[in-house]
């Protein structure tokens, strides 16, 4: 990842996972982010429509290079029985978002719909997300990573419950948990919170 901001601080993983999320929407798959760094999508399952995890990123620094490891399940996902103990969404498959009739037999993107060619999904992909990155950051010196993120975030507008909650700007308080609705993101990264009348950040 480029050595400037949103990557150089707290703010890195999401915004990775906004230029991800983008780029695989751009690609025809309705993909959400779960803050900071899961990749979800909307599945039916046996008790309605549902979340479902299809990957995940990991950023990890190696001789002062900073990293992005994404994970994407492309034709099979674990069941629930593989996956941890306490795990908040079940495992999917990353899918194309269904086309409105009539469907082309292949996208826009040379990708055929029920087979997803490997190396071609990659470089797609890869490609997206540093047009896409390069677009929005030459040229201006406003944050542009937040809003684009916002647009995929998933639980935007619900109530959620964060076990693992860390108060943004109290760095005496111990982690516990917090339930709010999710009100979006800061520049920093952090999530945005309304608990009762107040606005929080974690």
């Amino acid at each position: 990842l480029p050595q400037s901001h949103p990557f150089t601080g707290t703010a890195a993983a999401p915004a990775v996972g906004g230029l991800i999320a983008e780029a695989l929407t751009h690609m025809g798959f309705d993909v959400h982010m779960k803050w900071p760094n899961d990749l979800l999508r909307r599945e039916e399952q046996e008790e309605g429509p549902g979340w479902c995890k299809v990957g995940g990123i990991l950023l990890e620094e190696r001789g002062g290079v900073l990293l992005a490891g994404v994970g994407l399940n492309i034709s099979s996902a674990p069941p629930a029985s593989a996956l941890r103990e306490g795990f908040a969404l079940p495992a999917g498959v990353l899918r194309h978002a269904p086309a409105p009739p009539p469907a082309p037999a292949v996208d826009h993107t040379g990708i055929q719909t029920g087979f997803i060619p490997l190396l071609p999904l990659w470089t797609r992909l890869a490609g997206l997300v540093f047009s896409c990155y390069f677009q929005k950051n030459i040229g201006t010196e406003t944050s542009w990573w937040p809003a684009l993120a916002q647009r995929h975030l998933a639980f935007h507008g619900c109530r959620v419950r964060l076990e693992d909650a860390l108060p943004e700007h109290d760095s005496g308080a111990e982690r516990s948990f917090c339930e709010g609705v999710v009100e979006g993101l800061c520049v920093s990264g952090a999530l945005r919170l309304r608990v009762k009348s107040d606005v929080l950040t974690f």
